[in-house]
């Protein structure tokens, strides 16, 4: 999926030092992974996958450009993908054409977490020989695989410290086929895509910073709105491990499964149900497995409660259930119907200063006859980063178009087609003046 905005915000709601929220006009495009076989696209790639023809997998590492802080797996960022200027108004090719990556298969070591097991001698792994071994077999070999998108060299590195170990490779990968395949990621092509428009809404984080509004689960998704928007195309689990077997068939049938958690998903309290059952707290700084939980997968047709769904969409035109899986008509579903004073949605209704109450009634604001808002002490004004808000007849806010200057700014964040074994979508932050 990409996803690609133009910078023309407006205000969502009353602001005090800074605007509450901007809504951007929106193009998503949505691709296939290149597993699939009709129409899938070279440049999402999808551990396992075995180019036409190949006996073995041909997709061995997937970039996870988190900066090599995060460990693991996370490998130096991948700079310069994109050009720094547009083309016509769109990005283009840039002189980076290789990431740095590296991948891990703990999954060898954990095969009694994995539903029908995990093995060598199955050939589970992305980095099998189809022999019961693994390619190059020998610490210090050469690898190299000719996928989709292009050449992945690089080296078995090693094996991991579980028991038994699972293969370490590390190398560079392309970070996308051609120039031709680049350009189809910010273009409308019916071969390849299918697009959808919509708003994106990114509210204030501080800072005069604002960032997309996101859930978070310890195995809920966050920012995947094609899920609702184009349900007709199968999404998988968002459960680790998400890949393939090397055979091609998924690991969770279900949505539900075992996973590894670190803090802050670990807690002090979660010691008894670890497996194994920790004794020593401190030892949960290194994590551990959590049996048996419930992944998401929204637009899966199934309304789940536990996650605040009401309804599930048919579609993108569907008046009776929201892309936010709420039905409408109600607080907290965006839209001000009587006897709303105001309804910014489930997660802005939070009763911030010059915003919108759970209740769906006005917050306090400059105008309600109570001195409660942040004014200068000194001059009895508002400071010069803050706008006084327009008020309608009714006392309450009303909707203000940003007058400052705004960076005209065109990104794309892109995620791996619709499976989150894409490149990981990482939560971007805009900054726009509004002195």
């Amino acid at each position: 999926m990409t996803r690609e905005h133009i910078a023309r915000p407006v205000a969502t709601g009353a602001f005090v030092g800074q605007l509450a929220g901007f809504e951007l006009p929106i193009t998503y495009r949505d691709f296939q992974p290149e597993n699939v076989a009709s129409g899938g696209h070279p440049d999402f790639f999808f551990l396992g996958t075995k180019k036409a023809g190949s006996t073995t997998p041909t997709t061995i590492c997937v970039p996870n450009s988190g900066g090599p802080s995060k460990g693991n797996d996370s490998t130096a960022r991948c700079w310069g993908i994109m050009a720094t200027n547009l083309s016509h108004g769109k990005p283009q090719p840039g002189t980076t054409t290789t990431c740095a990556c590296q991948f891990s298969d703990w999954n060898i070591g954990n095969t009694n977490h994995i539903p029908g097991g995990y093995t060598q001698a199955a050939n589970d792994s992305p980095l099998s020989n189809e022999a019961g071994a693994y390619v190059g077999g020998t610490a210090g070999t050469t690898v190299s695989v000719t996928g989709n998108a292009g050449v992945s060299s690089g080296t078995l590195t090693g094996y991991t410290s579980s028991n038994p170990g699972g293969p370490i490779w590390k190398g560079t990968t392309p970070a996308f086929k051609d120039a031709n395949s680049f350009k189809q990621w910010f273009n409308d092509d019916k071969t390849v895509n299918t697009t959808f428009t919509a708003v994106l809404e990114m509210t204030s984080i501080g800072g005069n910073i604002y960032q997309y509004a996101s859930q978070s689960h310890l195995t809920q998704g966050g920012f995947f709105p094609l899920d609702t928007l184009n349900p007709s195309q199968t999404t998988l689990c968002n459960l680790w491990p998400y890949w393939n077997r090397a055979n091609g068939s998924p690991i969770w049938t279900t949505c539900t499964g075992d996973q590894y958690l670190f803090p802050p998903r670990i807690v002090a309290a979660d010691a008894a149900t670890c497996d194994p059952v920790v004794t020593n707290v401190a030892d949960l700084t290194k994590g551990c497995w959590q049996d048996k939980l419930v992944g998401v997968k929204h637009g899966d047709g199934k309304v789940q409660t536990d996650y605040g769904e009401q309804c599930e969409p048919s579609g993108a035109d569907d008046s009776s259930c929201t892309s936010a899986c709420r039905l409408p008509g109600g607080c907290g579903d965006g839209k001000i119907e009587p006897p709303e004073q105001c309804d910014d949605g489930d997660l802005n209704n939070n009763g911030e200063y010059g915003g919108c109450a759970p209740s769906c009634i006005y917050a306090p604001h400059c105008g309600d006859g109570i001195m409660n808002g942040p004014r200068n002490a000194m001059t009895g004004s508002w400071t010069a980063r803050t706008a006084a808000v327009p008020r309608s007849a009714s006392g309450g806010p009303t909707v203000v178009t940003a007058s400052s200057t705004v960076r005209k700014n065109a990104t794309t964040a892109t995620r791996m087609a619709r499976t989150p074994s894409a490149r990981p979508s990482a939560r971007r932050s805009s900054t726009f003046p509004t002195d």
